[in-house]
């Protein structure tokens, strides 16, 4: 089955040869990336792909990955207000057992 047109994808298209989970575990964009220029990121997104926040300087303040549902499955935090107890950058998975309550993991 082309996995471009496979149920489990809903229509994202993914090029070939890339591989999501090295994506995400190496920090990177996924080929469907956006920026979000007000605001903060949706738990839901498109399908496969990755949304950024910016800090003031441009810099990715955090950035966060949708599955293969567009639910939010991981974040990365390079950088937010801080007492001391936090290493940069660190990363929170997100929980859906409750579907209707997702929580983001510390």
């Amino acid at each position: 089955m082309d996995r471009n047109k496979s149920k489990g994808n809903w229509g994202v298209k993914i090029p070939s040869g890339i591989n999501l989970r090295t994506v995400i575990k190496n920090g990177g964009k996924m080929p469907n990336h956006i920026v979000i220029q007000k605001g903060g990121l949706s738990k839901d997104g498109k399908p496969n792909s990755s949304a950024d926040i910016l800090n003031p300087d441009g810099s990715v303040k955090q950035r966060r990955y949708y599955d293969e549902k567009g639910r939010a499955t991981e974040d990365i935090d390079f950088n937010h207000s801080d007492d001391g107890t936090h290493e940069f950058p660190h990363r929170h998975k997100w929980d859906w057992s409750n579907p209707e309550k997702p929580k983001r993991l510390k």
